[in-house]
């Protein structure tokens, strides 16, 4: 049974027995083989949670070395932590654990088995251990990695992940099909010394099935050239390097050595960098600066759509009221325009992109039909922002229809999908699409406005103002809106009692939303409108921006 790990309250978690005898001893990986990547010279770090303002987690958190420490060990793992009358072990099977910062991410923290280190309750380090045939590669936002440094002790497969600055991140031993992983530093309340010393001490007691040859290779051929330099130490010879790298493309008087590695993908191309260092023919330490991505110097590779895109902007018409567009070659017109057709009858992804080069030739003049079809085409079973786009500016009727009909598809697709989770589209687009003389408009807000869904109720009460529907119809729908489970809908209601006259019995209504409001931007707008009502001197007409 696999448990996840939750950034909420603890409970209900079982203490087992260990083995623990209090010693002074040195880990297993000495911090020379952690590679030849910088460390900091301020040890404090930056990390997601704030500073604790417990007294015993601030002394815990400050404390950088501790004299005595514990070895722990059960039938799958060994490590050390410190001894403190604060701290303690807990070893769970199941149930949640509390982690400080909230974290967003996609790392993998399900367990099987976990190790919490706590201090009065609070969590300072969590250990999972899970079954996995490979390591960790979600992605957390609180700090990317810099540099992965790997290492091979007795057949298992160790990864020690760092931040810019020197400071050990993130932990993992891969074994025969068992993975432990180090929580993240940056959600713990401990010094990052104290946090690599307890990593490097970490040991599968099962011998793994792993070699460095055969690691090596998966690395490389999984993670690329940046992470096969984390399998070089800090005296590493320059043939060695070449044999894992190869042959450099250059190298400078410095002892720097410079491998290229050109990359071409979605319409761009670059070049990643590897810059590391060697003194009379050895690795020396470095920094972050070994890697460069080359994504801030891509170029578009003519033909392709970032080209297109960038061949079509500078002839869009201008942001600014009465300003006019340059007039675009008819030479270039052709051009995008057989490109637009080629990538538009390909079925990828990058339509709707392509849709952005279509609408700046349409508002250039140009009119193709086969264009068009494309795009009514993918619009009627993709959606899609930019192709909606395109049929608006065409201006042809016929495409109304396929607003209309998008429009409907989404308020059946909602209430068959409730509790799914967010679907998003355009349709706050769709509906602003469509003529307010239409004979289908009405229909279309009254639908909407009645939809189960928040997010409909949120887009379509937008229009409500310029619908062609009765007045006391309008006020109805004004009246459900201040009791709408939805903030932005309760809100967009208030804003009609500045734009209608509204009845003595209403303004009560109004009043009473106010008093069980609980959202502070809607109360404030309610009491805004309900001061300015009461004012005794006459009222002028005011017309509220309605917040996007």
């Amino acid at each position: 049974m696999m448990t996840k790990l939750t950034p909420i309250l603890m409970c209900c978690c079982a203490f087992v027995s260990w083995k623990a005898s209090m010693v002074v001893c040195a880990a297993d990986i000495e911090e020379a083989d952690l590679g030849a990547f910088h460390r900091p010279k301020d040890e404090s770090g930056r990390k997601t949670i704030g500073p604790s303002r417990k007294p015993f987690l601030m002394e815990i958190e400050k404390t950088e070395t501790f004299e005595k420490w514990k070895v722990f060990e059960d039938e799958r793992i060994r490590f050390e932590y410190p001894v403190h009358e604060a701290i303690s072990l807990e070893v769970k099977a199941k149930g949640p654990i509390s982690i400080g910062g909230a974290p967003v991410s996609s790392v993998d923290a399900s367990f099987s088995k976990a190790y919490r280190l706590t201090a009065k309750g609070e969590t300072l380090l969590v250990l999972l251990s899970t079954q996995a045939d490979w390591l960790d590669d979600g992605i957390c936002f609180c700090g990317a990695i810099a540099y992965d440094r790997y290492l091979i002790r007795n057949g298992n497969l160790y990864r020690f992940s760092f931040l810019n600055d020197g400071v050990l991140k993130k932990m993992q031993v891969l074994g025969a099909g068992e993975r432990i992983m180090l929580f993240e530093w940056t959600h713990l309340p401990i010094h990052p010394a104290v946090y690599r010393r307890i990593a490097r001490s970490i040991k599968l007691k099962r011998p793994g099935p792993w070699t460095a040859a055969s690691c090596q290779k998966r690395v490389l051929e999984r993670y690329g050239p940046r992470a096969a330099v984390g399998w070089l130490d800090e005296g590493t010879s320059t043939d060695t390097a070449e044999a894992l790298l190869g042959r450099p493309t250059r190298v400078f008087v410095s002892g720097t050595y410079v491998w290229e590695y050109p990359k071409s993908e979605d319409g761009y191309r670059w070049t990643e960098r590897l810059a590391i260092p060697f003194t009379n023919g050895k690795l020396v330490r470095f920094d972050s600066r070994f890697f460069d991505s080359g994504l801030g110097h891509q170029q578009a590779i003519e033909g392709g759509i970032p080209w297109m895109i960038q061949a079509a902007r500078p002839y869009e018409e201008p942001a600014e009221r009465g300003a006019k567009a340059k007039k675009m070659p008819e030479a270039l017109q052709k051009q995008l325009l057989e490109l637009f057709l080629e990538k538009a009858d390909e079925d990828s992804g990058d339509f709707d992109e392509a849709c952005e080069v279509m609408e700046i030739l349409i508002e250039q003049g140009v009119r193709d039909g086969r264009a068009l079809d494309l795009v009514r085409k993918r619009f009627q079973s993709e959606g899609g922002h930019r192709a909606a786009w395109v049929l608006h500016e065409a201006g042809q009727q016929e495409d109304v229809s396929l607003f209309v009909e998008k429009i409907r598809e989404r308020y059946q697709r909602t209430e068959k999908e409730r509790g799914g989770g967010f679907l998003f589209d355009d349709l706050h687009n769709w509906l602003a699409f469509v003529p307010k003389d239409d004979d289908r408009y009405p229909d279309l807000i009254r639908d909407g406005l009645s939809s189960l869904d928040e997010d409909v109720r949120e887009s379509v009460f937008y229009f409500l103002d310029s619908a062609p529907l009765p007045k006391q119809e309008r006020v109805k729908f004004v009246r459900a809106g201040l009791q709408d489970s939805s903030a932005e809908v309760r809100y967009r209601a208030v804003s009609y009692f500045t734009q209608d006259k509204m009845s003595s019995q209403d303004w009560d209504l109004l009043r009473d939303a106010a008093s069980k409001e609980k959202n502070e931007d809607t109360l404030a707008r309610m009491r805004e409108v309900l001061k300015e009502h009461e004012m005794p001197k006459k009222r002028t007409k005011v017309f509220s921006p309605i917040r996007d």
